[in-house]
This record gives structure tokens, C-alpha cells and sequence, in this order.
């Protein structure tokens, strides 16, 4: 009896394992996907309400309509008007707010698209040092999703930091074209867009130094040309500030004084390290597996030197978590870049890039519990929409000068805060005849009115001016915001 023929070898289950490794990665992608875009549901729905989100945004505000108002940009120190920011992003944001008829939903707009740009940066650098389409996708959802999971104030906030990494980012991805290969016009423009994020935030400094680190080690044919680039494009600046502002631009933007604290350092060591401290390993591990790629070795000095950057800027008061952006933004693309090394260390074996995407996905699950907790805040913000717009319009029909602790209320109620609590706060620490001031005005009930964030007072104002508040006013407001008014 003859047996039966072998059956041909079809391939099948091979081939559905080898479809099924290569999707793997692009679940990881859908995956990420998800919750990063649900965490863009309340800042879309905030993004033209009249709510406060942070300090930062009717300070911004204030300053870009009275440049689009045709005042001085930078009045002079002794004004009490500071704004310790460089120029460019009150001409963006003005220029928008123009057109839409509000400059804080204007910086709103600007800051959540550059955070977009930003993340697409992110993507596209990864896929420059060698990571797949997957893998450059996964490092642009891990850095939306970590930068909205811990430093979510200032996803769709009217502040500038977002726009400024948003151009130095368009430089990286200029500098790691064609492998690194750079071009003296490439040069120019990846130097002007550098130059232009220090315009925006004058604290955007990582990034200079590490292409300037890089091209004295891997390409010192081309620094003096940078030298001579960047030198020439510092002397613009200068001199066109010196034109357009005089000595002001000088005193308020380069010569500000900002106090040493270790207290945000410490909130930062706590409360966000241990959730960066797995990227910060991973970023190691991807940097020195592919450590021979020029395009790997320029984002891993602009990951070290964004590290010593952010932790200096930490010290400083009035800096917050947007000190890491940096290091965020260069952890990322090293992260991905464990896919492709892993797979050529393990012999191109079919299922090492799935396994490696999943193992990168992992430390979201260690920040995940605090996504239902995000936007807690804003959501209850949002509910109680028509209570903010009660408040503005009392602030808007008190009698006399108004004083806010969110300078954005202010700005909604039409009335200048006659005080900017933070910069006060600050030349007041350094000179106490200006708290006295404030308190001997606060004693004789010189404002009709005063918006604060606590019921037990504003901890930006000195000692004195919130005694004589106690003393001399009254709190008609508690929800959803303080209002005092002056005891009879």
C-alpha cells in the first residue's frame, strides 16, 4: 500500500508570523495614538473659552497688544513694566490676534500648533538616525504624550516656549539630513532658525551649543563658517534691537536678574524624574548602540548638554518643567533607535523590532494612571465657563484700579492689573520700599478691586502688601476664583 503523497509546503503560517511581527510596532503606534489624542480634547475645547490656564498667558497678552497698539514694546526698567522676554513671538502672536480679535486665544493657537510641530520634529530626527517609520513614530507619541502628562499647563497656553522649540527643532532636522551631510546653505538656514528660537526664548540655549560641540567633532572644516555665521547673526540682532528698542531691550531681556531656588528643582526630582529616569536609560542604550552614526552622536551631545542646561535653569525662579523641553526632545530619537540596533544585534531576527516596540512602550504604563488626572483643573474650568465670565465682567465694572493675580482676567475685564504679582514679587524681594509702597496704597484702599488664586492670599505678593490685604479688604468672592473689595 502506497502512502500518500507529501503535501507541498504552502508558507502560509510562516508568512502570517512574519505579517504579524511586522504590525506589532504599528499597534504600538495606534496604541500611543489613542490616549495622546483624547489628552487634545479639553485644550481644544479651552482653546477659545474665556478660563485662566495659567499666569503666563495674560502677561503674554498684555505685552503683544500694547506693541500691536502701537506703544513701546520695551518701556524702560523704572516703568514697572517688565517683560523679560526677547521680541519675536509678540509679533506672531500679534499679528494673529489682530485677525482673531483676542491675543490670548492667539497664543492659545501658536503654542498648541508649534507643541504639533514639534512632535513631527521629533519623528522626523528618529527616522534621520535610522529609526523605521514605526519607530520615528513611537518617539514623536512618547514625547506628546510624556510633555502632555506632566508639563500639560502649557499644551494650548498662551506662552512662547513652544514656538521657539518649534523653530530650533526645523534646524536639527536640517542639520541631520543626508546623514549629516551639510551643506554651507544648509548651514545658513539651520543657524537663522536657531537664532530665531533665541528670539523667541532667550533661555533656548541647548541646542546652539550641542550643533556647535558637534561641528568642532565631527565636522571642524565647517566651524568656522558657523562661527562666522552665528556672529554675524548676533550682531543683526543687536544692532536692530538697539535700533528698534535702545538701552530698554538691554536692561529688561539681558540684563534681568532672576533669584536662585532650589524649590522647583526639588518638585522636579520628585515628581517627574522617576517617570523620565526609564527614557533617560533607554536614550543611553540607544546612543551607545549607535554611537558611530555622526547623525546619532550630534543628538546625543544635544541630549547631554539639554540635561546640564535644564537642571541649571531648574535653580532659577520663574523656570518650570518647560527647562527639560530640550532634554525631552533629544531622549526621544535615541529611544527609537533601539528598534532598528536591537534587530541588527540580534541578526535581523523577524520578531526583535515588535518585541523592542512594546518594551519602549512599557514606561507609558508607569505614567498612564495620570491620565484620567491631566486636565482635572481645566475640565472644571470649562464647567464652570459662565462663573469666569461673572468674574471678568465684576472686574471689568469695579471702580478705580483693579489689581489680578491672573493677569488674563484682566485682560478679558479690558483693565490693566496695576500689578503684576510674579515680577513684583521679585523687584520687591530685592527692594523692600516698593512692598511698603504697595502696602501703604493697599492701606489706603487704592484699589476698587483685587482678583487673587487663594482664599488665604496670594503667595507671589511680599509679607506686608498681604497683611494690609487682610487688614483693609474683604473677600465678596470665593468661586471660582478670589475677589476682594475694600472693607467700608
Amino acid at each position: 500500500m502506497e502512502s500518500a503523497p507529501a503535501l507541498p509546503v504552502t508558507g502560509r503560517p510562516a508568512g502570517f508570523l512574519a505579517l504579524f511581527w511586522q504590525a506589532v510596532p504599528w499597534l504600538v503606534v495606534a496604541a500611543l495614538a489613542v490616549p495622546s489624542a483624547s489628552l487634545l480634547l479639553v485644550p481644544l475645547q479651552a482653546l477659545f473659552v474665556h478660563i485662566p490656564i495659567n499666569y503666563n498667558e495674560g502677561w503674554n497678552a498684555f505685552h503683544a497688544q500694547r506693541l500691536m497698539s502701537g506703544g513701546p514694546l520695551y518701556p524702560p526698567v523704572d516703568s514697572g513694566v517688565t517683560i523679560n522676554y526677547p521680541p519675536l513671538s509678540f509679533y506672531v502672536v500679534g499679528a494673529l490676534g489682530r485677525l482673531i480679535g483676542d491675543y490670548v486665544f492667539a497664543g492659545r493657537t501658536v503654542a498648541l500648533a508649534s507643541e504639533a510641530v514639534v512632535a513631527v520634529n521629533v519623528a522626523i530626527v528618529a527616522r534621520r538616525l535610522g529609526a523605521g517609520p514605526a519607530f520615528a513614530a513611537i518617539a514623536g507619541l512618547l514625547f506628546a504624550l510624556f510633555a502632555q502628562i506632566h508639563f500639560s499647563d502649557y499644551t494650548a497656553m498662551d506662552d512662547p516656549q513652544w514656538l521657539g522649540h518649534a523653530l530650533q527643532t526645523t534646524a536639527l532636522v536640517l542639520l541631520l539630513r543626508d546623514g549629516g551631510t551639510v551643506s554651507l546653505g544648509r548651514l545658513a538656514a539651520a543657524a537663522a532658525l536657531l537664532l530665531l528660537g533665541g528670539l523667541v526664548k532667550q533661555n533656548l540655549v541647548a541646542l546652539p551649543l550641542s550643533a556647535t560641540a558637534w561641528l568642532a567633532l565631527c565636522k571642524p572644516r565647517l566651524l568656522l563658517s558657523w562661527g562666522v555665521l552665528c556672529l554675524v547673526g548676533l550682531a543683526a540682532v543687536a544692532a536692530l534691537a538697539t535700533a528698534a528698542y535702545g538701552r530698554p531691550f538691554f536692561d529688561q531681556v539681558i540684563f534681568d536678574h532672576r533669584d536662585f531656588t532650589g524649590t522647583t528643582l526639588a518638585w522636579v526630582g520628585l515628581h517627574v524624574l522617576p517617570f523620565l529616569l526609564p527614557f533617560l536609560l533607554l536614550g543611553l542604550c540607544g546612543f551607545v548602540l549607535g554611537r558611530r552614526n555622526p547623525t546619532v552622536q550630534l543628538v546625543g551631545i544635544y541630549a547631554a548638554v539639554s540635561a546640564i542646561v535644564g537642571v541649571a535653569s531648574l535653580s532659577v525662579q520663574g523656570v518650570n518643567g518647560n527647562a527639560l523641553f530640550d532634554l525631552l526632545i533629544a531622549l526621544m530619537p535615541l529611544v527609537a533607535m533601539l528598534g532598528p540596533e536591537t534587530e541588527r544585534c540580534l541578526g535581523g531576527r523577524p520578531w526583535s523590532a515588535a518585541a523592542m516596540a512594546v518594551a519602549l512602550a512599557l514606561p507609558f504604563f508607569a505614567i498612564s494612571p495620570r491620565l484620567g488626572q491631566v486636565y482635572d483643573d481645566e475640565s472644571r474650568d470649562l464647567a464652570n465657563a459662565s462663573q469666569w465670565q461673572q468674574a471678568i465682567d465684576t472686574i471689568a465694572h469695579a471702580p478705580g484700579p483693579v489689581m489680578c493675580g491672573q493677569l488674563s482676567l484682566c485682560y478679558w475685564a479690558g483693565r490693566p492689573s496695576a500689578v503684576d504679582f510674579f515680577n513684583f514679587g521679585q523687584r520687591a524681594s530685592r527692594d523692600p520700599a516698593l512692598a511698603d509702597a504697595l502696602a501703604s496704597r493697599i492701606d489706603q484702599r487704592g484699589f476698587g478691586l483685587i482678583q487673587e488664586d487663594r482664599i488665604n492670599g496670594e503667595t507671589l505678593l511680599p509679607a506686608s502688601a498681604k497683611a494690609a490685604i487682610a487688614k483693609y479688604y474683604r473677600v465678596t468672592q470665593t468661586a471660582p476664583t478670589v475677589l476682594l473689595t475694600p472693607r467700608p
